[in-house]
Order: C-alpha cells, then structure tokens, then sequence
C-alpha cells in the first residue's frame, strides 16, 4: 500500500467532495444527535484523513479510532490530531470480545474482504455495538458508466479502487 499522495487523490482529498461525504455519513450515523457521547470505529480508514475530518466539522466529540491493516497508513493518521489508531484487518477486529463501539463507519473498504468473510466481519461488528448503534458501509459503484477523468483514472491504478 502506497501512502504517499493517498490524501491528495480526489476522492480522499479535503475540499467539497469530503465536505459532501461528511455530511451525508454525519446524517446516517445520526451523529450530530449527541456527539459527545458517540464511540465512532472507522473500520479501513487508512491514514485517518476521513476520520479527522468527521472531528473538525464537529461530529465527533470523542476521540474515534482509525483501524487499517497496513502500518504505513497508520504511520499517517498519527499525525491527525484527534483520531486513535489500530492496526488491524478488518475481519480480525471484528471479533475481538472487548471491543465496544456506537458506529462503525466503513467507507469505501468493504470490496477488499473477502465474500466468504463478509457475514462474519459484520456478524462480529453486530455483537460489539452497544445498543442502538449503528454500521454504516457506503462505497462507490463497482461499475460505472461515465468518463473519468485522468486523476481518478490513477486512484483506480493506484490504490486498486475498483472504478471501472
């Protein structure tokens, strides 16, 4: 996993786009209810940019953690002020007993667990919620049918986001 240049990539870089993402992953984990009282995973956030920026529009009042499997992601999110991290696969930290979380946010990562894998990573994510809390995956279409332009051509080459 290249880290260099992943938060400069559109889909991951600040400005409208992020704005708009925050916004509509803000309204469907319903946190501006109570965000102080809100645990938030972000299950494959990568370098923590997404997830830092859940605090800076003033979502989140507790710290979230950032949970990704590679290392040199993470090595990325510590320099996000606000957000925890761990390092972890996705299925794994899904079935750790102790762990208890209000939502669980996973954003654009779900196509990189394995089908056979899925009923287990969201069956263990099921029994870590407290209740009433809530998964969220939202992701971009595996296909879609308009022309992209160069740079998100790259992000697809890249980091193997299945765009086309």
């Amino acid at each position: 996993m290249a880290s260099a240049g992943y938060e400069e990539a559109f889909f991951y870089a600040k400005g409208e786009y992020q704005e708009h993402l925050v916004s509509k992953v803000s309204q469907h984990l319903d946190l501006q209810s109570s965000p102080e009282a809100v645990r938030l995973v972000d299950l494959g956030g990568g370098t923590g940019n997404f997830t830092q920026a859940l605090v800076d529009f003033n979502c989140l009042k507790q710290r979230p953690l950032c949970v990704d499997p590679f290392q040199e992601m993470l090595d990325r999110a510590v320099g996000h002020p606000s957000v925890d991290t761990c390092c972890r696969g996705a299925v794994e930290f899904s079935q750790e007993a102790d762990r208890r979380y209000d939502r669980v946010l996973l954003k654009e990562m779900v196509h990189h667990v394995p089908e056979e894998q899925l009923s287990v990573l969201y069956a263990g994510l099921a029994r870590q919620l407290t209740p009433g809390g809530v998964v969220l995956t939202c992701t971009r279409p595996q296909e879609v049918d308009y022309p992209l332009f160069a740079a998100a051509r790259q992000v697809r080459l890249t980091y193997g986001c299945p765009l086309l």
